[in-house]
């Protein structure tokens, strides 16, 4: 007894078949997906034009300026210090809101800074100091920090943490 054979085409129609499966699968998957959610700790840089989005980055490199991710909470929350980032998904017609990560900034001890007016960040690291708006003498880990002058606290609750900026003039 003979096996019925598949003819080419039958198996071309299961080959795209089966593409356009995996291609709608994927495509449902990234629009019902919550967004990635930052944990406490983590530094980011905000990304995107029309739709925000958020790289993990390394806190100690000084090369660029990021947010401390200070606290996460569910649904839309307002922070008692910092910015909030809503992270949002889209089911049909409706946006929610899952998740609020509270960022403070994240300087590092001797970089300079300038302030820009720019919706994804506050500050612009610049090796140019002598343009820079302020420099950031040093940072002490805790919320009641004294700085030497002509520097002046910026005292941050969570995390616990003193920036000491002195401005440049």
């Amino acid at each position: 007894m003979t096996q019925p054979r598949l003819s080419r085409v039958s198996i071309a129609a299961i080959v795209v078949a089966v593409a356009v499966l995996l291609a709608a699968g994927f495509f449902v998957y990234q629009r019902l997906a919550p967004a990635a959610v930052p944990s406490v700790g983590e530094c980011i840089t905000i990304t995107g034009e029309d739709e925000l989005d958020h790289e993990v980055v390394d806190c100690d490199d000084g090369s660029t300026y990021s947010y401390l991710v200070a606290e996460v909470h569910d649904g839309s929350a307002d922070c008692v210090e910092g910015i909030s980032y809503e992270l949002q998904s889209t089911r049909g017609d409706t946006t929610t809101t899952d998740k609020t990560a509270c960022l403070v900034p994240q300087f590092t001890e001797g970089a300079c800074y300038t302030i820009v007016d720019d919706s994804l960040s506050l500050y612009a690291v610049t090796t140019d100091c002598a343009a820079a708006d302020f420099v950031v003498d040093s940072v002490v880990n805790n919320s009641n920090g004294s700085c030497v002058s002509p520097a002046e606290p910026w005292n941050l609750t969570s995390p616990a943490r003193t920036y000491c900026i002195r401005l440049v003039t």
